[in-house]
């Protein structure tokens, strides 16, 4: 059973995605200030800001736990915001304290999503941060603390402010205008949250705009004309205290009856009959929220869009309405195609929402090992589908730390080596060649190869008389249960992380590419597809079947009777010969056993994967198309996959199968085979 009611419920995402929000702006602040352990007064005041939001935020969502300790770290940073010369000799306490809490935070954060959620003790970090609080407390005289910080705690209003609360507070009733800073966002959450935070404290309160927390367009109208509050209260002065040192208010302005009836229009609403939020409008933010789930359902409606707009030009060629046709492809096929790139861009997120909870994985484990690193981030610009980047946290965990344990030398062995002693990591995100390649480079002693060896024969997973290539050695790597390390640790050892990384990138049909040099480093490149679903393709068939394959994997078409004379055989199998290359030359309708077949290959198709080069002969090629890439049936796993190079299907026009070849599997599975007969 949920700890929050219904109202809470409604106000659980938007609490989740600010909290988040927030936290991660505090890790960033951290990272960037630990090596000096130096706050800047935008700093404090940024970090006051954070735990001041969460705990009204937490307090309208009744986590009580975690507002009490919002408020402790409050009143820590209030003290460093009168003095921060307090800090000095408290780095270390202060800096643990902070980057405690904010693991706490997450952790929290990530469960509240479960319906069993329990609310986990905040009594630790309340304790730590009031005997810091008292430790620097002790260093200020008592007579001048508490006037100091409250002075600094509370913008101060005007003297015209002051002179009118004290008039309105006779009258114990207030109207009020607030205006909110610039860069706030979401005005229409943090107005709610005001209003709740006031609302105890009023015998009556009514404001405009109303349907806060329910209606997103509010924002922009309190934007452009503020939010207004009709209160009566016993003690106006307390509500007015309030109202002006709430979190990103810019202004706090008494205002007249005329001026607020004007502007909020409730006396038209009185006369009228009409509810009062009815009469409001208000122009269309900018930016809305949107649920992950309906943009999936957007883009599975697209693909079935797509699909039934191939059997409508398939059919109006069957009739041979060229007219039609034509009418059809330049009207119906251009608006569907802007209609695709649309919903494919808006599940586009930055990858650089990941780099702070990266930077924080180096920063633990570098402490940790004792070990100095340079963490470089290059492209976190770059935009991906938001299901990879929401899978991609824990593979790049797992690529960090061995980076770091395995990769990376002790500063003794580094100054050895004659390397600077602090490591370098590099990792670079590149739209390259219609896919998404993320590289991640260390500076370390790169991989033992021998040692993978060994190992590999130990486990006995090498082949007899086969002589296996750096590369093919290297991959083994990636092995559930693989792990040159005698012993465990914290961060390796166990064989499990690349394991996950290998499964990321077969769930998203990529594939991993591994570089290593002894000594100058190792990088691991991991190649996502654009998108997940609709994928740009070149068709071809090959007997009675039709295949598909990426157009970034297609290089080149030769005519296979015009090539002859560039036809080699060596050991018995063909090859092409191309700019000095020597392509293997894959029969398809060999590999797939489709005998009996009239049809003969007529075209080379000169395609790659990330480490092979082949070409494909094939029947004939129909044409470049946009294809609805479904995944094949759960009965077919990874072993079939990587056995036949099949990583999914789609439906075409003529309602046939359409087979999608994935190179990384298909050449890997073929070549392999042939050197292995």
């Amino acid at each position: 059973m949920s700890i929050f009611d219904e109202d809470q419920k409604a106000m659980l995402e938007i609490y989740l995605y600010e909290s988040s929000a927030l936290f991660e702006q505090l890790d960033s602040i951290l990272l960037r200030t630990e090596k000096d352990a130096i706050f800047t007064p935008e700093d404090i005041h940024s970090i006051f800001r954070i735990m001041h939001t969460t705990k009204s935020s937490s307090s309208m969502m009744n986590l009580q736990g975690i507002a009490e300790l919002m408020h402790a770290i409050e009143d820590l940073f209030t003290c460093l915001r009168d003095d921060p010369q307090l800090l000095k000799g408290r780095k270390r306490q202060t800096f643990a304290l902070l980057f405690g809490v904010s693991d706490f935070m997450h952790h929290q954060l990530q469960e509240m999503r479960k319906e069993s959620y329990v609310p986990a003790s905040c009594a630790p970090y309340i304790t730590q941060t009031k005997q810091l609080l008292g430790d620097m407390q002790e260093r200020i005289q008592v007579d001048q603390s508490t006037q100091n910080i409250k002075q600094l705690s509370l913008p101060q209003p005007s003297e015209q402010i002051m002179q009118k609360e004290c008039s309105q507070a006779e009258k114990q009733e207030l109207f009020v205008r607030l205006r909110f800073e610039k860069d706030a966002r979401m005005e229409n959450i943090r107005s709610y949250m005001i209003a709740s935070q006031i609302r105890f404290l009023c015998s009556s309160l009514s404001y405009y705009p109303q349907s806060l927390e329910q209606d997103a367009s509010t924002a922009q109208l309190i934007r452009e004309k503020g939010f207004y509050l009709h209160i009566e209260a016993e003690h106006p002065q307390d509500i007015l205290q309030r109202l002006h040192r709430a979190l990103f208010v810019d202004s706090c302005e008494i205002i007249n009856r005329k001026e607020y009836f004007l502007n909020t229009g409730e006396q038209a609403a009185e006369h009228s009959g009409m509810p009062f939020a009815e009469q409001k409008s208000a122009e269309h933010s900018s930016i809305i929220p949107v649920a992950v789930d309906k943009l999936n359902q957007l883009q599975n409606l697209t693909g079935e869009l797509m699909i039934a707009e191939a059997a409508m030009i398939s059919r109006l060629e069957k009739l041979g309405n060229k007219d039609l046709l034509q009418l059809f492809e330049n009207s119906f096929h251009k608006v569907l195609l802007d209609m695709e790139e649309i919903v494919m861009s808006a599940r586009l997120v930055p990858f650089a929402q990941l780099v702070p909870k990266l930077k924080r994985v180096i920063r633990d484990i570098s402490q940790k090992e004792q070990k100095d690193i340079l963490f470089q981030v290059q492209g976190e610009e770059i935009e991906l589908d938001k299901e990879i980047v929401d899978s991609l946290f824990d593979p790049l965990m797992h690529l960090l730390r061995n980076a770091v344990d395995h990769g990376l030398e002790s500063e003794e062995e580094r100054i050895a080596a004659h390397k600077p002693k602090e490591g370098n990591i590099l990792m670079k995100v590149e739209n390259a060649n219609g896919e998404i390649v993320i590289q991640i480079r260390d500076d370390g002693r790169g991989l033992d190869v021998d040692k993978i060896r060994a190992k590999a024969e130990e486990k006995q997973l090498l082949k007899e008389h086969h002589e296996y290539t750096r590369e093919e050695l290297m991959q083994l790597i990636m092995l559930p249960g693989f792990s040159t390390n005698k012993t465990a640790n914290e961060f390796s050892g166990r064989g499990v992380g690349m394991d996950v990384v290998k499964n990321m990138v077969d769930h998203f049909k990529g594939h991993i590419a591994i570089q290593s040099t002894p000594q100058y480093g190792t990088t691991f490149s991991l190649h996502l597809p654009l998108t997940l679903t609709v994928i740009e393709s070149m068709l071809f068939r090959c007997g009675e079947n039709t295949f598909s394959i990426p157009v970034h994997n297609v290089l080149h078409f030769f005519s296979y009777n015009k090539a002859k004379s560039n036809l080699k055989t060596e050991n018995g199998k063909r090859v092409y010969i191309y700019k000095n290359k020597v392509l293997p030359v894959i029969i398809l309708s060999q590999f797939f056993h489709n005998q009996g077949t009239a049809h003969r290959g007529t075209i080379l198709m000169y395609v790659r994967s990330s480490t092979k080069e082949a070409c494909l002969l094939v029947d004939s090629i129909l044409g470049y198309q946009h294809i609805v890439d479904k995944p094949l049936p759960a009965l077919l796993n990874m072993n079939y996959k990587k056995a036949t190079g099949i990583s999914g299907c789609s439906l075409l026009g003529d309602g046939s199968i359409c087979m999608t070849l994935n190179m990384e599997y298909l050449l890997e599975s073929v070549l392999y085979e042939r050197c292995m007969s």
